[in-house]
């Protein structure tokens, strides 16, 4: 029972490394990772920078290893459930590894991969690097057996729409001060025109009653 807990932990915590890091690597973006090479160049984000420039064969090796824990690891795992249970709890302690696996060795890390891309992407970096150095023979084989169905041109980084997007979507708030600063301009012209014309009725007004005064004083003098 004992290798049997030992043969389960080793597969579901190989995996689950092996997932998170993948998605790691892959969420944290091109741009980012340059600027962390620029502003703080640690032998971590250089070698970030570096995998995600040529990030082929570094997920390759990733998905290489999380392959060698589920295949041989459940053949290892299989064997030794095999030796201590029956039909019945084969097919229990089946599920339960099943289960496992799904929540312990692909969403949970993933997810944190995800949330923790940029802290996870430089701590594992030189170390995927050298696994990708070791794995390197297997994986020029496998590109060669592939290379017929992976022919075509290559996505581009980017593209105007993305460009003008991430624009718009990067000054909200200069956007919005300055929809405020030209409505409250367009407050202070019409409250300065509406006085204005108000003082200027006001002394058109005026001007009148003291015009139709004198008038009045002058006819009441000739009637005198």
């Amino acid at each position: 029972m004992i290798q049997l807990a030992i043969a389960v932990f080793i597969v579901i915590i190989g995996s689950a490394i092996c997932s998170g890091i993948e998605t790691a690597l892959l969420s944290v973006p091109l741009l980012r990772v340059k600027q962390l090479a620029q502003s703080k160049p640690s032998p971590g984000a250089i070698a970030l920078l570096s995998i995600r420039q040529h990030v082929s064969r570094p997920i390759a090796t990733i998905v290489i290893l999380n392959n060698i824990f589920n295949i041989v690891g459940s053949i290892v795992v299989g064997r030794i459930a095999a030796q201590l249970f029956d039909n019945t709890g084969l097919g229990i302690f089946s599920a339960f590894l099943t289960f496992a696996i799904i929540l312990f060795a692909e969403i949970l890390p993933k997810t944190l991969g995800e949330r923790y891309a940029e802290k996870i992407g430089i701590a594992v970096a030189i170390p995927v690097q050298g696994a990708t150095v070791v794995c390197t023979p297997l994986i020029w084989l496998l590109e060669k057996i592939t290379a017929p169905l992976t022919k075509g041109s290559r996505r581009p980084v980017t593209n105007e729409s993305e460009i003008r997007l991430l624009t718009i979507l990067g000054c909200p708030e200069s956007r919005t001060a300055r929809g405020a600063r030209h409505r409250a301009e367009q407050c202070t012209d019409q409250n300065a025109h509406a006085s204005s014309s108000l003082r200027s009725r006001y002394r058109t007004y005026g001007q009148s009653d003291q015009n139709l005064s004198v008038a009045t004083r002058a006819l009441n003098g000739r009637s005198g």
